[in-house]
């Protein structure tokens, strides 16, 4: 007898009375027996619902028929969350939507190629599109898919890199892929749902580090002028007055949900990449911790100021002016700074930090710790030069590595901020019992360059003389 996995197949729906029929129909159809089919409205106020409905009391077939109806309008981040959370129960988890029509044979050949693979994390396959009318027509997702290079191909840090480094380049169709629920299950619901379930999936598969693609088109893809649902204007509001980013309370126009639903992406990915790091299943990469924070910053800036009051901006402006004065003042006095921006502390009122060690109290450890990014934190310094143990540096405090055991024990991972990288880690290794995935390398540049404001001294005094010579003159006139 053959032992078929338990598959779950949702149908996500909202206002696609004209083509849920056909989709409904295609989801029946699939010739896989061990098959819950979950078929979830996000309170339509067409005829998805009745459409729906009729079709499920009609059918006759062997796979298990969920239907559910929310009360009012989710948006697809928060009604992905509940499917995810409350309806599904396989052990993979099959995409679609309620304009997509797959092939009969869909569910069979993603499990068949799953099973082949080891049942990776994640699983896509090709695709065709078709217009409003079920026309085939290719499109840039077509050619996409034509030309771009296998994912699946690359290694975990790599693909990380390639999707931090270009603004989001998903290389699957969320309506192509499938998905194991322990992934899912593994960073649990998330706390930003943005209505980009596909993003949230992919960048956890590549977290975790199992991709399979094979070039099969199992599903029609429609491409029409309503592709993207729900109402996002109250959950936009609400999610940003939840977090309030920092500042005061903040009125969202109904332009502005694209930008809170990248916001709260950026949010989320950092999110989970601390879950990955936390469980050591990805280890820290500084220069992509980095990257993220840098996104999160510049999203978090540039939604206050577009957004906030009159208030909120200029609270903004004075934190950015104090923040600069006490900046220049450091470089003028020949110091190194490590403050933070009044948008780093914002963020850090509402997103979780990695602890983290410095091994290494030397300048290489001291201009890794002025260039990590804020959410990152550093518990203290390991150094087996015994002049500096015990001393302080920044403020953190300075431990011999013997003395570190316990401290090592609840830290998130051991940045190597030295030459000697390779000696350092088998000592980590070896004495102190460090998982080979929670010690992480300071980069090259981190440990050789001074920061910039080092280099902005000689500009900072000559500015200022310039300024005092100005005013000297107003004076005199």
């Amino acid at each position: 007898m053959i032992d078929y996995p338990k598959v779950s197949l949702f149908v996500l729906c909202y206002q696609q009375a004209g083509y849920v029929a056909e989709s409904i129909h295609a989801a029946l159809s699939q010739d896989y027996p061990n098959l819950q089919v979950v078929i979830s409205d996000d309170a339509s106020t067409d005829e998805t619902y009745s459409i729906i409905r009729n079709i499920v009391d009609q059918y006759q077939g062997q796979h298990r028929v969920i239907i559910n109806r929310n009360d009012k309008n989710l948006g697809i981040g928060f009604h992905f969350k509940k499917l995810m959370s409350e309806l599904v129960d396989g052990e993979l988890i099959v995409a679609s939507a309620g304009d997509d029509l797959s092939e009969s044979n869909r569910v069979s050949r993603i499990v068949e190629v799953w099973l082949l693979n080891g049942k990776p994390d994640f699983i896509a396959h090709g695709l065709t599109e078709i217009d409003e009318r079920g026309n085939l027509f290719p499109s840039s997702r077509t050619i996409q898919y034509r030309y771009q290079q296998d994912p699946s191909q690359l290694s975990s840090q790599e693909r990380l890199r390639a999707y931090i480094d270009n603004p989001y380049p998903l290389p699957f169709i969320g309506a192509a892929v499938a998905y194991r629920a322990d992934l899912y299950r593994l960073y649990s619901s998330p706390v930003f749902p943005a209505p980009y379930e596909d993003h949230l999936m992919y960048f956890r598969a590549i977290l975790a580090g199992r991709i399979t693609y094979f070039d099969e088109p199992l599903i029609k893809y429609r491409r029409h002028r309503f592709n993207f649902s729900g109402n996002m204007k109250e959950h936009s509001k609400a999610a940003l007055h939840d977090i309030r980013l920092g500042l005061n309370r903040i009125s969202i126009p109904d332009s502005s949900s694209g930008e809170l639903n990248l916001h709260h992406l950026c949010c989320q990915q950092w999110c989970d990449y601390v879950t990955s790091v936390h469980l050591g299943i990805h280890g820290l990469n500084t220069a992509i911790a980095s990257s993220l924070w840098q996104q999160l910053e510049l999203r978090h800036q540039a939604f206050v100021w577009s957004f906030g009051s009159t208030l909120s901006r200029v609270n903004q402006l004075l934190s950015v002016t104090r923040q600069w004065i006490f900046r220049w003042k450091k470089i003028i006095a020949g110091e190194m700074v490590a403050d933070y921006s009044p948008v780093t502390h914002s963020l850090l009122t509402y997103l979780p930090t990695m602890e983290c060690v410095i091994f290494g109290a030397g300048r290489a450890g001291e201009l890794t710790f002025l260039k990590l990014p804020a959410g990152i934190r550093i518990k203290a310094f390991i150094d087996n030069d015994k002049n500096k143990q015990g001393k302080l540096l920044h403020g953190i405090p300075i431990f011999a590595a013997k003395e570190s055991m316990s401290l090592l024990k609840s830290t998130d991972c051991v940045i190597v901020a030295s030459m000697y990288y390779h000696e350092i880690k088998s000592q980590l290794i070896e004495e102190l019992n460090v998982p080979c995935v929670r010690i992480a390398r300071s980069t090259h540049a981190d440990i050789i360059n001074p920061p910039q404001d080092m280099l902005d001294r000689p500009l900072a005094i000559f500015l200022l003389t310039i300024s005092l010579l100005l005013f000297v003159c107003l004076l005199i006139v």
